[in-house]
């Protein structure tokens, strides 16, 4: 798999390795949240990778799939530590034993954690050096069960957003093996630009670009047409994960917004027509479920939204019905 690297991996590498006393990690959970096909899983492939990381665990480092049943995952788990049962011990209470230990120096990601309620089973009784790093597109959702069983103040939330333009070249560039021209590198940025940087729409370009060219590509992005559908796909799955009046919100952002449009609160709340702090609350809300992304504007000192370019540009004809 092609990884190109991220400004954030340094702080979250700093984010997962530190200490906040004797055995004792700053970060009890890592959650990275996000837009399907934003990058949270090869993300997490590259921390587990990093040098730094995996010298910090020296109990090693232990993957769980959170879109599968728990018990099995669990049971995984136990096994591939080479874990034995204790008579009438049950695998997840053989994984709290172990895992809760004061000792115990470990680094558990569970990669796709689709909803809260596997969760327990994890992390429940996790001993203070052990950090859980999750990937999920229910930001919010998944960060109240964890903060049932781990202290608020040791969970750390970040939200995965598109790639800068030099990583989304950098990312080109690889698949195509080569570099790319200064001809090229304009279409390419224009692509970038209308699918938010989004490295999974780039990976896809940069195959066909690669083969035939880019102006196709870009010609039916002007048109407003996703030409994947791979990434059609990911959205409409992540839509359908939406509650009926999260989709009628994002459905009214999509209608009263170009593609890379961003807006502010208060102007989110004439077009729901509720206060601007209600607005503020359902933009995190929609934040968190992954399909729209959000950025602190320095100027103003005010936080602005958007839907993400790839997701409105699929969704722009359900908004419309």
């Amino acid at each position: 798999m092609i990884h190109v690297a991220r400004a954030i991996e340094r702080d979250l590498i700093a984010g997962l390795t530190a200490l906040r006393g004797y055995r004792q990690a700053r970060w009890r959970s890592v959650i990275l949240y996000g837009m399907a096909g934003s990058g949270k899983t090869a993300l997490a492939r590259a921390l587990a990778d990093d040098d730094q990381v995996q010298r910090a665990f020296r109990d090693g480092i232990a993957w769980a799939d959170g879109s599968r049943d728990p018990e099995e995952e669990v049971m995984r788990l136990c096994l591939g530590f080479s874990l034995e049962r204790e008579p009438g011990e049950r695998w997840h209470e053989c994984w709290r034993r172990w895992a809760g230990a004061s000792e115990r120096r470990l680094l558990l990601i569970i990669d796709d954690a689709v909803s809260a309620d596997g969760l327990p089973s994890f992390i429940a009784g996790l001993g203070p050096q052990v950090v859980a790093l999750i990937t999920t597109q229910q930001g919010a959702e998944i960060r109240g069960e964890v903060e049932r069983w781990l202290p608020a103040d040791a969970v750390m939330e970040v939200g995965i957003h598109g790639l800068t333009p030099a990583e989304g070249r950098a990312l080109v560039e690889a698949v195509a093996a080569r570099p790319l021209t200064d001809a090229e590198w304009d279409l390419v940025q224009e692509i970038g630009e209308r699918v938010g940087w989004h490295p999974e729409a780039l990976r896809l370009a940069a195959i066909e670009g690669r083969e035939i060219g880019w102006q196709g590509i870009l010609d039916e992005l002007r048109a407003g047409r996703m030409p994947w559908n791979d990434v059609r796909r990911l959205v409409m799955r992540q839509w359908a994960r939406l509650q009926a009046d999260e989709q009628e919100r994002l459905s009214a952002l999509i209608r009263e917004t170009t593609a890379n449009g961003w807006l502010a609160a208060d102007e989110a709340a004439r077009l729901w027509q509720v206060e601007t702090p209600v607005a503020e609350r359902r933009l995190w809300l929609l934040e968190h479920g992954g399909l729209v992304e959000n950025i602190d504007t320095n100027q103003a000192r005010q936080r602005r939204w958007r839907v993400w370019p790839v997701a409105h540009t699929i969704l722009a004809g359900v908004a419309r019905r």
